[in-house]
């Protein structure tokens, strides 16, 4: 499980790696993007501990000074999200995700189908067994499905 979500993890940190060097990381604080460095640097030592860690400091740089409708917010919400064991937490790391992320282009709808799928399979790992738990899931699912319907993507991976 741990070599999964750090996968996962790296996936995610080689695409943000991909666009530190375009426009989107230009402007971006030395107090965000230092931890976030941090945060790359243990994943590439599957030192999922310390990459958490990173990655809460520059998801809360983020928060207090980029704001939380701020798309690299979104990133590093869901980043965080990738690692963290509490469902509840991954839950709301998700939740903030979506809600910073944009929606102009294709990527950037797949990649909030992504969080909206990642989203249902955190509520569904909680092991209350309340039924409360289990319609919050399916919320989530029927709002992921919405989004998904919304922007053409019943054809994609996401909508399959």
């Amino acid at each position: 499980m741990l070599i999964e979500t750090l996968r996962r993890s790296v996936g995610v940190a080689l695409v943000l790696g991909a666009l530190s060097a375009g426009e989107a990381w230009a402007g971006t604080p030395p107090e965000v993007l230092e931890p976030y460095n941090a945060y790359r640097a243990a994943l590439e030592a599957q030192d999922a501990d310390a990459a958490r860690l990173q990655a809460r400091k520059a998801l809360d740089a983020s928060l207090e000074i980029l704001g939380e409708d701020d798309a690299l917010t979104g990133v590093l919400a869901h980043n965080l999200a990738g690692l963290e064991p509490d469902p509840k937490l991954r839950i709301d790391l998700y939740r903030t995700a979506i809600a910073a992320s944009p929606t102009a282009t294709r990527e950037e709808q797949m990649a909030v189908a992504e969080r909206w799928v990642l989203l249902s399979q955190a509520h569904m790992s909680q092991s209350s067994g309340r039924r409360l738990d289990f319609q919050r899931a399916r919320n989530a699912i029927d709002d992921g499905w919405r989004f998904i319907s919304k922007h053409g993507l019943e054809t994609t991976t996401f909508g399959g």
